[in-house]
C-alpha cells in the first residue's frame, strides 16, 4: 500500500536513536504515521510513555505523556520555553534547537532533531534520530 498526501494514521517501524549528552540509547518501536499537506505527525509508545511529535515546516513539537511529561516547541536557530511534568508538579523547560531535519520519501522519513536543554547557565545536549518505515 502506498502512502498518500492525507490519509489516515497508518502503521510505521521506527528506528529511534537518542543522545544525551554523549549517551546513545537505539531502540525499535511500532507506531503510526499521519502526512498531510500541513504536517507530518509521527506516534508511538514508550515502555512508559506514549510520544508524539509534529512536524510542520521548519517547526518540531515533541509531546511526552506517562512517567512524566513534556511538551517542547522547537525552532531552529531559537530558544523557546517548554513544560516538563514530574510527579503530580510542572515546570518550564527551555530549550535551544540546533537542527530540525527531516526527509519524505514514498516509504520512509528520516528526522533529526538537536536541541539543548537549557538548566541556567547549564545546557544538556540532546539529539533525536528517527527512521520511520510505512
Amino acid at each position: 500500500m502506498s502512502k498518500t498526501v492525507g490519509e489516515i494514521m497508518q502503521d510505521c517501524t521506527l528506528t529511534i536513536l537518542s543522545k544525551a549528552d554523549g549517551r546513545e540509547t537505539k531502540s525499535h518501536r511500532s507506531g503510526k504515521i499521519e502526512i498531510s499537506a500541513e504536517e507530518i505527525r509521527l506516534a508511538y509508545a514508550e515502555e512508559n510513555a506514549f510520544v508524539t511529535i509534529t512536524l510542520q515546516d521548519s517547526r518540531a513539537k515533541v509531546r511526552r505523556e506517562g512517567d512524566y511529561a513534556l511538551a517542547l516547541d522547537l525552532q531552529k536557530g531559537k530558544t523557546c520555553e517548554g513544560e516538563l511534568g514530574l510527579g503530580g508538579s510542572s515546570g518550564t523547560i527551555r530549550t535551544k534547537t540546533r537542527q530540525i531535519f527531516y526527509t519524505l520519501k514514498e516509504k520512509s522519513l528520516l528526522l533529526t532533531l538537536q536541541y539543548d536543554l537549557l538548566f541556567g547557565d547549564d545546557a544538556q545536549a540532546m539529539s533525536l534520530r528517527i527512521r520511520a518505515n510505512f
